[in-house]
């Protein structure tokens, strides 16, 4: 497993750093860099995860390689590249590209019945240490005295702030008609790796996307490629801290609600939402990322 992992890796980081015509070779060694440093890909090819799998899939759809297509076969293996497909409906080629997604769904649902489709995983509070996804913090800050009412439905208050969020994801993207497709399309894969109910550090894998456009226009913004980077740092810091507080094991239950423990343990939320704010900022400028 680690040795495909590698190799599709590999052929991401391949297609990624090939996106952006006439790339200089110091950039090309940065991105390439930063795709095989980002603490996502290292901690999901450290414990095998199949996000990297479905990661050359995510940079064929970048660069406009049967986007529909690809996007739907990455989401048979995990459901949040699906929300890719909002990014579809701006291109030329829109309706063709929704018709071979939805070939492709049905594909995948009729490989899939024999064997029974996936349960959908239970959407209730989650306060185990290493979820990174919004419900998971907030089911932790609940257990922190004087934050969150104990009797809270802190499963209305996630879909409530993933509503919004998708809200202002919707109308930023409706505005970004002029844009290209990558950043629409970064942006769409980002909801999806945030919004999710259960997350995994390794499951921000599709956030290379948005590096590699922040990288791409770096010289052109500044701003959002440090606000990436100091994010990319965040994550670092999420696995060193981790590192240092676990010692080869989980975090007890009963040290949830030391305020060190819940405000340490979502440093990989924060810097995903870092990173969708810098995305957002690229893909609304008023001049042509």
């Amino acid at each position: 497993f680690m040795t495909v992992s590698l190799a599709a890796l590999g052929i991401a980081a391949a297609l990624l750093i090939t996106t952006a015509p006439r790339t200089s070779w110091f950039m090309s060694l940065l991105l390439g860099g930063v795709v095989g440093l980002f603490p996502p890909v290292s901690y999901g090819l450290w414990l095998g995860q199949a996000n990297l799998l479905i990661l050359p899939l995510l940079a064929l759809a970048f660069r406009g390689v049967y986007p529909g297509l690809t996007l739907m076969l990455a989401s048979g293996v995990k459901i949040y590249p699906i929300t890719g497909l909002v990014a579809l409906w701006d291109r030329p080629d829109r309706w063709k590209q929704m018709a071979l997604a939805s070939a492709a769904g049905l594909a995948i649902l009729l490989l899939q019945w024999p064997v029974g489709l996936p349960a959908i995983s239970n959407l209730g509070p989650d306060a185990y240490w290493s979820n990174q996804s919004i419900n998971g913090f907030l089911s932790r800050l609940a257990l922190v005295p004087g934050w969150i009412p104990s009797d809270a439905p802190l499963g209305a208050i996630d879909l409530g702030l993933v509503v919004v969020l998708g809200y202002f994801t919707l109308r930023l993207l409706a505005r970004a008609r002029f844009q290209p497709f990558t950043g629409v399309l970064a942006l769409s894969l980002w909801f999806g790796s945030v919004a999710a109910p259960k997350n995994s550090l390794w499951n921000f894998v599709p956030l290379l996307l948005c590096l590699a456009l922040g990288l791409q226009q770096a010289r052109r913004h500044p701003g959002p490629a440090i606000t990436m980077f100091l994010s990319v740092c965040l994550m670092g810091i999420q696995l060193i801290v981790w590192g240092v507080t676990l010692r080869g094991g989980a975090i007890p239950r009963s040290e949830y609600a030391n305020p060190w423990v819940l405000w340490t343990s979502s440093l990989g939320l924060m810097a995903a939402l870092f990173i969708g704010a810098a995305t957002a900022r690229l893909i609304s400028a008023r001049e042509r990322v």
